[in-house]
């Protein structure tokens, strides 16, 4: 996985929408159930991924988003404290939906690093 780099919100749709009007990204929802060191997500995560996704395909003709729950690409080892990541192809350009106290990744990211 490259380098986690913070993008501003004036930087959209790039890096999610390429030259060729491709989306080119994964959107990752927190599980709706407890899980590593984060609590279980809410309904409402899963429209606001869905309002991401919806943003982003305003500005393509092509779509390569992939969307995914953390523990899909994901799991948190307990005795080191850490959030690891599943060999997962394609995962990059990363939008985190809910906060560390529901998303393992957002954990990951803005919580532990």
């Amino acid at each position: 996985m490259k380098d986690c780099k913070l993008r501003k919100l004036e930087d959209l749709p790039k890096p999610f929408v390429n030259p060729t009007d491709t989306i080119v990204g994964s959107i990752i929802v927190g599980n709706s159930e407890p899980h590593g060191p984060s609590g279980a997500s809410h309904t409402l995560d899963t429209v606001g991924g869905m309002m991401v996704a919806a943003g982003l395909s305003r500005h393509a003709e092509q779509d390569a988003l992939q969307l995914y729950l953390d523990t899909d690409v994901a799991w948190y080892n307990y005795s080191a404290a850490k959030v690891f990541f599943f060999p997962v192809a394609g995962l990059e350009n990363i939008v985190t939906v809910g906060g560390p106290g529901v998303n393992m990744i957002t954990w990951k990211y803005f919580a532990n690093p």
